[in-house]
């Protein structure tokens, strides 16, 4: 599980694409699948509304990665593939773009195949995977992956208490992990 990041981001065949217009493009898509609480996450500056201006910025780690929910599901689509933010918004949207259609044109089991990885989602900027998280090797037993949920729970508290955010982190660990061994 995890993310990969691209080792030779290359340069894309988008033509005339701005940050803007591969920005609202994500927003639109999303607005079209019925997504809510969508975050752009990037190193592209922010406006006050917390989405990336349209300036196109050159910057070292040109990832993006959308996260949303639909219904009770979290959603994460990453892409470093290319140069610039704007190339990898704008693949974004095309991924989200192709998750609707199939979708939309009753392909039901082919879409839970396609899309089950982007409902797993990874730490958020370092890219450890579930099992790097929880400390055991991939393809654990669902026994072992309880007793590292519980001896990772138990060392993240402080006085007796755990963060609502380590708290999401590690149960989303879990659960990749399972689902991991389940799909095998």
């Amino acid at each position: 599980m995890g993310y990969p990041r691209t080792d030779d981001p290359r340069r894309s065949l988008f033509f005339a694409l701005t940050l803007a217009k591969a920005r609202d493009g994500i927003l639109e898509e999303l607005r079209k699948w019925r997504a809510e609480n969508i975050v752009i996450s990037s190193n592209a500056p922010l406006r006050k509304d917390g989405l990336p201006y349209s300036v196109n910025t050159k910057t070292e780690d040109a990832g993006v990665a959308v996260y949303f929910t639909r219904g009770e599901e979290q959603w994460v689509v990453p892409c470093d593939e290319y140069e610039s933010i704007a190339e990898n918004m704008q693949a974004i949207r095309y991924i989200i773009e192709s998750f609707r259609t199939i979708e939309r044109h009753g392909g039901h089991q082919a879409f839970r195949s396609a899309t089950s990885n982007f409902k797993a989602l990874p730490e958020r900027g370092t890219g450890a995977t579930c099992w790097e998280i929880l400390k055991i090797a991939p393809g654990a037993n669902a026994a072992t992956i309880r007793e590292a949920y519980h001896r990772e729970l138990l060392a993240s508290q402080v006085n007796g208490q755990i963060s609502h955010e380590q708290l999401n982190f590690l149960n989303t660990a879990k659960e990749q992990c399972m689902a991991a061994i389940n799909l095998s």
